[in-house]
């Protein structure tokens, strides 16, 4: 937790949006534009532990005309909110206000020269601030010089580490892309962290290396992470249309997740989707057939055939960790068989079942809906990590409203 302020940001709240952009003009000022919703737990986050540091509220006022917009509505909006709605509305538009929180520095001329996107400390929001007011590191200075036609492998690097940095989910893939193409060793450590980020469709540069080299890939960027990324792709350009009337997947950066379109199937032929993924992916089809039939599954609320497969693959042992997890956060969220439940509890006691240091989460919330309490306390409290400051936060946080008879997701 961040020191006490003394003083607080100098927000221009009664200000319009033109009367900011006229004296940011006048003074010869940048601006700083904080975006946040009521609902973003991050920006809560920020507004408590970060923004109310002297060295950042110092910083603020001294270096910017600032202003900030809530991107959502509530019953319990000021009159000062509200009148600020139709500004909130053209400016997340204008400026591309994709996640939460979002803070946007404007040069005097109120152009766009650099963006911060999700939860930073003091110390790197600092340098994101130094950054935004140094003309020659500024975000937007390297996106025009990439608009311009630049595609120089050293200034690509910069680009794509400056963009994963401010987290622009919009735009980073296809630099990353573009740095790829720079590359003749695809499997470096650093090209694999980017291959798995960035490789989103079959026509990518990353995907016949990833199909090619699982072992590899999976050495550097985690367990099962080559079969999930394929898994993903050959779903969305394969298998949605037999499972989806007319099915289409549409990929939204801003987001982070697909939009699929198309009225699920009654009935689906898996065995001509077998045959069709065999002839293109032989070597991950189990796992494409997988990743196909939890989906199906979950779209349609067939919770009994879907515990069925994943207890057969856990035998097997062919579940990545990520459909695993899927499956039984699936369940807890939407099943409310006490067999089912008990079911996928079980789960976690076989031998070598594909979870990792967070599947804990998952298993006690398991256990609380299923109204074994105290079950679900002591899971949380055996896996502790003193070293791990937030997630000891978010555990106590966790044990308080279940000891309440809520759901830690419960708001």
């Amino acid at each position: 937790m961040g020191q006490k302020a003394v003083k607080s940001i100098n927000f221009e709240d009664s200000l319009t949006w033109n009367q900011i952009a006229e004296k940011a003009k006048k003074d010869n000022k940048y601006i700083f534009v904080d975006f946040s919703t009521t609902w973003c737990v991050p920006c809560k986050r920020m507004d408590a532990e970060v923004l109310n540091q002297d060295t950042i509220v110092s910083f603020i006022n001294k270096n910017f005309i600032s202003s900030r917009y809530q991107c959502d509505t509530s019953a319990k909006d000021s009159l000062q909110t509200k009148l600020k709605y139709a500004d909130a509305a053209r400016l997340v538009r204008e400026l591309r206000v994709e996640g939460y929180p979002t803070y946007i520095i404007l040069g005097p001329n109120s152009e766009a020269v650099h963006r911060i996107v999700g939860y930073k400390n003091a110390e790197e929001l600092l340098l994101e601030f130094n950054m935004a007011l140094n003309p020659t590191t500024q975000y937007t200075a390297f996106t025009k010089e990439y608009d311009g036609g630049n595609r120089e492998e050293e200034f690509l690097s910069k680009l794509v580490d400056m963009s994963m940095r401010v987290n622009d989910f919009v735009k980073s893939n296809e630099y990353i892309n573009s740095y790829l193409k720079t590359q003749k060793n695809l499997l470096t450590r650093k090209n694999i962290e980017l291959l798995v980020i960035a490789t989103k469709k079959s026509s990518d540069v990353g995907f016949k290396t990833i199909y090619a080299n699982p072992n590899r890939v999976d050495q550097v960027a985690g367990k099962d992470k080559s079969s999930n990324v394929i898994s993903n792709i050959a779903f969305n350009e394969i298998a949605i249309r037999y499972v989806r009337e007319n099915g289409i997947a549409d990929y939204k950066p801003e987001a982070m997740m697909t939009i699929y379109s198309g009225e699920v199937k009654k009935q689906v032929n898996w065995g001509e989707l077998q045959k069709k993924v065999v002839s293109i992916y032989p070597a991950f089809a189990p796992k494409i057939m997988n990743y196909s039939k939890i989906n199906y599954f979950s779209w349609n609320k067939d919770w009994a055939q879907m515990v069925k497969l994943v207890t057969n693959q856990l035998i097997k042992k062919s579940l990545s960790n990520e459909l695993f997890e899927r499956a039984a956060q699936t369940l807890f969220f939407e099943c409310n068989d006490k067999k089912l439940l008990n079911d996928a509890l079980s789960w976690y006691g076989k031998k070598d079942f594909p979870g990792n240091q967070y599947s804990f989460w998952t298993k006690a919330d398991l256990l609380f809906k299923l109204g074994r309490v105290k079950e679900a306390v002591a899971e949380l409290n055996k896996n502790r990590n003193a070293h791990d400051k937030h997630q000891e936060q978010s555990i106590n946080a966790a044990i308080v409203k279940i000891e309440a008879g809520k759901s830690r997701w419960d708001n």
